[in-house]
């Protein structure tokens, strides 16, 4: 899995460019998941201190695709996105039903090890549908830049191992999801994330990732508010 399959390796930044692009990309990941809008904005309503947490992963997604055009003098399709066509749009819908898939999985290894699955560590009863279509839709694209097309990519080009960049872009990927979910969730975190990582490598269509991580968040985001408004 070396090759990159018809996505332009990234070969022309120089390698202080790219060793800086990764670090910044994953630092400011991790920094971000540390931000917390309700302190930064503690008078505010529920609904803006969301938005604030969204605006921040918006403008670091942006900013990594800006980082790629004009620092690195790269296309954006050197890290796998790509206009939309019939071709990823079926792939992002069977990676949506593949996500389905082991989310049943890991509800029934759960369920198996007698683990009660807790709930995230959010309610979503009181956010507005449209504010968690907007949170999908954000987590679909902005995190498959980070972590699938760009950090995969770049990785890959610094250290020539496939196998590497993807382990590195999967731990970080599931690390950041730690302090917002419960631990019998993670498990399914770490399946869909490996399961995009595959689905990338194999096809290297970031825009296909995309779908299918956007349209599962959606159903599994809006599933969740109104079970738990349900309740």
């Amino acid at each position: 899995m070396g090759s990159l399959n018809g996505v332009a390796r990234a070969g022309t930044g120089s390698l202080p460019v790219k060793v800086i692009g990764v670090a910044l990309t994953l630092g400011l990941a991790v920094l971000l998941t540390q931000l917390r809008p309700a302190e930064l904005a503690p008078n505010a309503g529920l609904v803006v201190q969301l938005l604030i947490g969204e605006a921040g992963w918006w403008i670091l997604g942006s900013a990594v695709l800006a980082w790629v055009i004009r620092s690195e003098g790269e296309h954006v399709s050197s890290i796998g996105l790509k206009p939309v066509s019939g071709r990823a749009i079926a792939w992002g819908i069977g990676g949506f039903f593949g996500l389905f898939a082991l989310f049943v999985l890991a509800q029934t290894l759960i369920a198996a090890v007698g683990v009660k699955a807790a709930a995230a560590a959010m309610s979503f009863a009181d956010v507005p549908a449209w504010l968690i279509v907007l949170m999908a839709v954000r987590a679909g694209v902005v995190e498959e830049i980070l972590f699938r097309g760009y950090a995969i990519t770049r990785l890959e080009s610094l250290t020539g191992r496939t196998w590497l960049a993807a382990l590195v872009s999967l731990l970080v990927f599931v690390a950041l999801h730690a302090g917002s979910w419960s631990a019998s969730h993670l498990l399914f975190v770490s399946l869909a994330g490996g399961a995009l990582t595959g689905l990338y490598l194999w096809h290297r269509n970031l825009t296909a990732n995309i779908i299918a991580h956007t349209t599962f968040d959606i159903a599994g985001l809006l599933l969740a508010k109104y079970a738990a408004t349900a309740a």
